[in-house]
């Protein structure tokens, strides 16, 4: 071991230099926890399931806090308290798992089904990568479902899809997986669509998973909104690090008690009964949810300005002459991904492409930083402009 001290100092530099950064749905206006230092301080452990915490806690937790952020999220999206099992994670693809795995394993139970692997997983091709990996590791199969022009499931394809193989899924389950707020183009499924599907073609033995990383403290905000957890959903997960601004990665799943009772295992030393999906989890990441809680009336008014100022941004490069997109109430300006002419802009701002288009994300630091909104509208127009010029001299 060297004697050199780390240089922690060069790291911090190296972090705050993202300062730009908008091209992943995370908020960098991170909520501030009171007596932060005090708490960090202690080693807070929610081992094992917060609604079934052990007799003799071996270490400090944050249970009661755990279940209240459970109780809080669930009501938003009309759920009843009483109904409502779940817990926090540490990140939106854990959330997505853990729908994926009470999907498989409440429909093998609740159907006494013949064997797990011939459950289907159905996604579109614009749902996150942790799916796939999910599906694999848990050895159900899986099918791809096209996406539309604004990239929201194709509900003709998966209706499409679903025919193919009608009463091979209606023999050995099905687990439709809707996303609310893709990763490339903030797109929300069509909920109540695809549910009218399942009923139509009758197949009953089937399980619905929201992945709501983005969408899921976005949706409930709107004036429309009508979702339902229990109702068009089975389980929804939701990232703390998004909308709530978590100084860490973090995720909130729930499904119902029913669900629940239908996956749980035993865990002798600890709870007795456990449904998360690691046992271990970070109690200090509850306290940051918990404190969210507080503040959802303000998220709601941020979340809606969050929602007009990605419209300002698209209005203003359309009227430049720009070609951008946008879904509506999304949160994410997009571009076509097949110049050269993006190169310096997605550099500057720290922006992802999938090859195909190049994504502008709006959080909650934009609101208080909408210089680097304008400074990316300046910046988009120039490069266009200067690109246009060079195909007119050519």
């Amino acid at each position: 071991m060297s004697n050199q001290e780390a240089d922690f100092s060069a790291i911090l530099e190296r972090l705050e230099n993202y300062s730009m950064g908008s091209g992943i749905q995370y908020n960098q206006q991170v909520i501030q926890l009171p007596e932060i230092e005090k708490f960090m301080k202690l080693h807070i452990n929610n081992v094992g399931d917060p609604f079934h915490p052990p007799v003799v806690p071996p270490v400090p937790n944050t249970f009661k806090e755990e279940r209240y952020v459970i109780h809080q999220v669930a009501k938003m999206w009309g759920a009843k308290e009483e109904q409502v099992w779940g817990y926090i994670g540490s990140s939106g693809s854990e959330g997505n798992f853990s729908g994926v795995r009470y999907g498989r394993d409440t429909l093998f139970n609740k159907f006494d089904l013949a064997q797990k692997s011939d459950i289907t997983m159905m996604y579109s091709d614009a749902a996150h990568f942790s799916l796939h990996r999910a599906a694999d590791i848990l050895n159900i199969k899986r099918t791809l479902v096209k996406t539309d022009n604004i990239y929201r499931m194709d509900l003709e394809d998966l209706e499409r899809k679903l025919t193919e193989n009608l009463d091979f899924y209606r023999e050995n389950g099905l687990i439709l997986v809707l996303t609310i707020g893709t990763v490339m183009t903030g797109s929300y499924d069509d909920v109540k669509g695809a549910n009218k599907i399942l009923k139509r073609l009758n197949i009953e033995k089937s399980y619905v998973h929201l992945d709501g990383a983005l969408g899921g403290l976005i949706l409930p905000f709107l004036d429309n909104f009508d979702l339902k957890l229990g109702q068009d959903c089975d389980s929804l997960s939701i990232s703390g690090h998004k909308i709530c601004g978590l100084p860490s990665s973090a995720s909130i799943f729930i499904t119902s008690q029913e669900n629940w009772n239908l996956v749980v295992e035993s865990t002798p030393y600890l709870s007795k009964k456990d449904g998360t999906l690691f046992g271990s989890r970070n109690g200090l990441v509850v306290l940051h949810l918990y404190k969210a809680m507080f503040e959802m009336e303000l998220t709601g008014k941020k979340v809606r300005e969050m929602i007009d100022l990605t419209e300002s941004i698209h209005s203003k490069l359309k009227s430049n002459g720009v070609p951008t997109f946008k879904v509506e109430n999304g949160l994410a300006v997009y571009l076509d991904f097949n110049t050269e002419w993006l190169l310096p802009i997605k550099k500057k701002f720290k922006l992802l492409d999938n090859t195909k288009y190049i994504h502008f994300f709006v959080m909650e630091h934009h609101l208080t930083h909408r210089e680097i909104c304008n400074d990316f509208v300046d910046s988009v127009t120039k490069a266009f402009n200067a690109y246009k010029n060079g195909l007119k001299s050519e």
